[in-house]
């Protein structure tokens, strides 16, 4: 199948397109859908452009700098790449493409639970270890085994995800028959024909795993989709067991998924160091709301500074800089990058995040705001929506 050249994509959307002639329906939708009617996966879009900034002038912005600081660490720019648990599918060596992209533009990478390579080959094959995103196991046991093991490993931030209680429901999942372990029906195999190079390197590579967590399935039993990663990642997650993980991990641990007030509040009164204001992309709850819309309430609470990141919707630079302004630290890309991984692999996942940090200056320079960072929040412009 052809391939497009580098040069020629300008945008997300470029590789969104691309990615979409390029993976079989089935695969497509995986990355693509959300739950339910998709209301949330549509919602979160139309927030992030509903946001206008308000510009200032008279500032010299031949000084701009996006790099910011967390934790000790500087990074080249206000975002990085979001836990994606689907990779495989998509390229069976996408976790370590992301990863080593991420580590040479020296921006945040969190590998997932559910990734298809082992942490420590992602922490191996880029140099460094990444943030790392945690699943709470039906097996306690397995759960405290995986935060030990990455603490070994030195991962610097635990991202616990809070917002599976149960899995979401995806009818594109259902409709086009997706289960774990990996077959192909006869609808896939006609699927795939159209897509050579997907499924050639899917035969090489074999079935899809998880080696984080492959210890807690049930081996050889075939499952729906969702209902595997529910009984794999479907731990009972209250405060209590909060409380648990956090006396467990001694380093920085970060919520992902709160999007009430409320949660903000109790989370940072059991020493949590900050949150991820997400809807898991539109792919749990249908009705929940876009977090960049709740994002003023959560900042209004005066979490003493704590940091705050948000996902789900954000599809360019200009979205990342109308987190900044609306009082986020970073905002987290998630789909844009299975869409560069299938679109090209590694040209274009390093394409993709040349052209975030370039979007992501521009609007910057026109905003009239200076620098990324949050000591310098008095400069960034108002918002309106």
């Amino acid at each position: 199948m052809f391939t497009p050249r580098v040069s020629s994509f300008y945008s997300v959307d470029d590789f969104h397109h691309a990615a979409r002639r390029r993976l079989p329906p089935f695969v497509y939708d995986v990355v693509a859908g959300g739950a339910s009617h998709e209301l949330a996966l549509r919602r979160n879009i139309k927030a992030f452009n509903d946001i206008v900034i308000v510009p200032r002038i008279g500032l010299d912005t031949s000084v701009i700098t996006t790099e910011v600081t967390f934790f000790g660490v500087k990074y080249a720019a206000p975002f990085g790449i979001a836990p994606l648990g689907l990779c495989g599918l998509v390229h069976p060596n996408g976790d370590i493409l992301l990863a080593k992209a991420a580590a040479k533009f020296r921006i945040p990478y969190v590998a997932s639970t559910t990734a298809s390579i082992s942490v420590e080959k992602i922490a191996d094959a880029c140099g460094v270890a990444p943030w790392f995103q945690l699943y709470a196991s039906k097996s306690a046991e397995l759960t405290y085994q995986l935060i030990d093991r990455v603490e070994r490993l030195g991962c610097p931030v635990l991202i616990v995800t809070v917002d599976t209680a149960a899995a979401g429901r995806r009818l594109r999942d259902l409709h086009n028959g997706l289960t774990l372990p990996f077959h192909l029906n006869a609808r896939h195999l006609v699927q795939a024909a159209s897509s050579p190079i997907w499924g050639i390197r899917r035969l090489l590579a074999g079935n899809v795993r998880f080696p984080n967590i492959e210890d807690a399935s049930q081996k050889g039993k075939k499952l729906p989709f969702a209902d595997l990663m529910a009984m794999q990642t479907g731990g009972i997650l209250d405060w209590t067991v909060l409380r648990q993980v956090r006396q467990r991990w001694s380093g920085i641990m970060l919520l992902k998924g709160v999007l009430s007030p409320a949660d903000a509040v109790f989370a940072e009164s059991i020493g949590v160091d900050g949150l991820i204001l997400s809807n898991h992309g539109g792919r749990q709850l249908d009705c929940a709301p876009a977090p960049i819309s709740v994002l003023p309430d959560i900042v209004s609470t005066n979490l003493r500074k704590k940091f705050l990141a948000v996902d789900s919707g954000v599809r360019s630079g200009g979205d990342v800089v109308k987190a900044l302004v609306r009082g986020a630290d970073m905002a987290f890309f998630g789909r844009a990058f299975l869409f560069a991984l299938a679109a090209g692999g590694e040209k274009c996942i390093d394409q993709l995040i040349n052209i975030l940090l370039e979007e992501t200056r521009n609007t910057m320079a026109l905003s009239g705001i200076l620098s990324a960072d949050a000591k310098s929040r008095s400069n960034f412009g108002d918002t309106e929506k």
